[in-house]
């Protein structure tokens, strides 16, 4: 190689140092999918035999713009309330309704528009609202959650945190990547499959003593966990099948306990030896590291 050519190709390669050593910005911690779930309770709607558990969530959506230093997502909030019961042909969700729907829910969506704060650490988000799908909508979606809003985003450990632009903590509400909600999910599944044989075969007992949490065991006896299941079981039979309907991992559930924890809750559609068919609810709540039931609402 001559001198000319060494001299170009110094210069050629001092000239790339500079572009090879700058990196781009880091991307905001807060990128991706995040999810906020809560079991929320179970009440009667108008009669006493039509009970319904109630369950919402939240998700979040947040990704980069291409070419520019904004960002881009969606918002998503659902309530939904589900019949409980099996014979529950003639529940109905208000006075007037004429047609049995088993399931009464509202999907409502934002678009966001969001600006990332680096010297504070929090994502400035704007929402827009965008559509509402199912049969809640005109009930559960009040003018006001059409209006558009302004809230902040921050990280707190691993967990995204929706500050609803004030400085009470109360007002945070946390979120969680929805990969390690699906994690956590798969966890409490895996616990729950070693038990069902035992709750399928009637072994009620066996099922009260390793499978049920703290919890239930301090507020319902073994005595009458298995009187009630028992009693249960004779009026509908055995299960014979299970569809998995629905999973929810959650952080609250008001009706088992006013402190957060981790929850998953399976809605199941089952059939039975005496031709019954009905919606079973199991919430699993990590207990001291282990995934265990502390609510069910069995073949019913």
């Amino acid at each position: 190689m001559d001198s000319v050519c060494r001299v170009l190709l110094f210069v050629f390669c001092v000239g790339l140092v500079p572009a090879l050593s700058q990196s781009s910005p880091a991307s905001p911690p807060m990128l991706g999918m995040w999810s906020a779930g809560s079991v929320d309770g179970i009440a009667p709607v108008q009669r006493q035999e039509c009970a319904a558990l109630t369950f919402s969530e939240r998700r979040i959506r947040l990704s980069a713009v291409p070419g520019t230093n904004k960002f881009e997502g969606e918002w998503i909030r659902t309530i939904a309330n589900i019949w409980m019961n099996t014979d529950n042909r003639n529940c109905r969700w208000f006075p007037e309704a004429s047609l049995f729907e088993s399931m009464f829910q509202a999907t409502w969506a934002y678009l966001l528009d969001a600006v990332y704060d680096p010297a504070r650490g929090v994502m400035k988000v704007d929402g827009r609202f965008s559509k509402c799908d199912g049969n809640g909508c005109d009930r559960l979606v009040t003018a006001n959650a059409k209006n558009p809003f302004h809230t902040e985003l921050r990280m707190n450990n691993s967990r995204l945190v929706d500050t609803n632009m004030t400085d009470d903590p109360s007002d945070d509400l946390e979120f969680i990547r929805v990969s390690d909600e699906a994690d956590r999910a798969d966890d409490a599944k895996t616990a729950l499959s070693s038990w069902l044989k035992a709750l399928d075969g009637g072994d009620f007992g066996r099922f009260y003593d390793q499978a049920t949490s703290s919890n239930l065991r301090t507020n319902t006896s073994r005595k009458d966990f298995v009187d009630r299941l028992s009693t249960q079981r004779d009026r509908v039979g055995a299960t014979t099948s299970r569809q998995t309907l629905k999973t929810l991992y959650a952080e609250h559930a008001p009706f088992i306990s006013k402190s957060a924890g981790e929850y998953v809750l399976f809605c199941n559609g089952v059939e039975s030896s005496k031709s019954a068919r009905g919606m079973e609810f199991l919430l699993l709540v990590n207990d001291g590291g282990t995934w265990k039931v502390t609510w069910l609402n069995y073949g019913s």
